[in-house]
């Protein structure tokens, strides 16, 4: 057991930091450099999840998303870099799972419409929500 208020113990630690000082200083150096990194490393990481969680707001944080893209791998004879897309009946399914609580679509086109206004044509990209959705993620509707 270490005693705190021994001398030849105090005097052993002196003189080992006297002997090698460059390998003291560097090894010091490396703790407060170490702790220095945590703290800040610490402080950035609160920081941005006190960013998310605010801009999340009423948005649930145990929340999924799930899109369909290409795929990357050939399966059963199918080729890479076929198209799937779910339907309304996978969301059905999908609600049978144990665990969750509830499950809503998002339709939306990235590709673009046509919409004609007043006789001005404009292109758009649309996005439209499930009524569930009300519930998942609180959206709040100007109009319509």
């Amino acid at each position: 057991m270490i005693r705190i208020f021994d001398i030849e113990w105090w005097r052993e630690i002196f003189q080992s930091l006297s002997r090698n000082k460059k390998r003291s200083i560097f090894t010091s150096l490396g703790v407060i450099w170490g702790t220095f990194m945590l703290v800040l490393l610490l402080g950035a990481g609160m920081g941005i999840s006190g960013i998310v969680t605010k801009q999340l707001g009423d948005s649930s944080q145990k929340i999924s998303f799930i899109s369909t893209d290409a795929t990357s791998i050939s399966y059963k004879g199918m080729p890479a870099g076929r198209w799937w897309e779910m339907r309304y009946m996978d969301l059905e399914e999908i609600k049978k799972i144990p665990g969750i609580r509830l499950a809503g679509a998002i339709g939306y086109s990235n590709w673009g419409g046509k919409m004609v206004c007043d006789g001005t044509s404009y292109n758009i990209s649309y996005t439209g929500y499930d009524a569930a959705f009300q519930e998942i993620d609180k959206i709040s509707m100007i109009a319509g």
